[in-house]
């Protein structure tokens, strides 16, 4: 696996219940409750989605929540609207790409 250069670091909160508000993420940030073990997210629509918390999570669900798209390669991902250096997942490898 290629060397990854960014560390992702969600807000997070140690407050039992506590979920984060609108106003606190930008769309498509994370934030983890670590009492909770619960992972959210704001949606294009302004509003914050819970994606994990006690059950398993499913990635195409995280991948959805996250605005990340799927494609078969790169070129598929450009024709997607995937910009170079955008974040997609690969549908024939099964992982994680930047856009070239």
């Amino acid at each position: 696996m290629a060397d990854l250069n960014a560390r992702v670091k969600p807000k997070k909160s140690s407050t039992a219940s506590e979920a984060p508000q609108a106003a606190d993420l930008e769309v498509a940030e994370i934030a983890v409750n670590t009492a909770d073990g619960k992972l959210f997210t704001k949606h294009t629509d302004n509003s914050i989605k819970e994606i994990g918390g006690g059950a398993a999570l499913v990635s195409s669900e995280v991948r959805t929540a996250l605005g990340i798209g799927e494609y078969a390669d790169d070129a598929a991902a450009g024709t997607g609207g995937v910009t170079s250096g955008a974040l997609y997942y690969n549908t024939t490898s099964s992982d994680y790409r930047l856009k070239t």
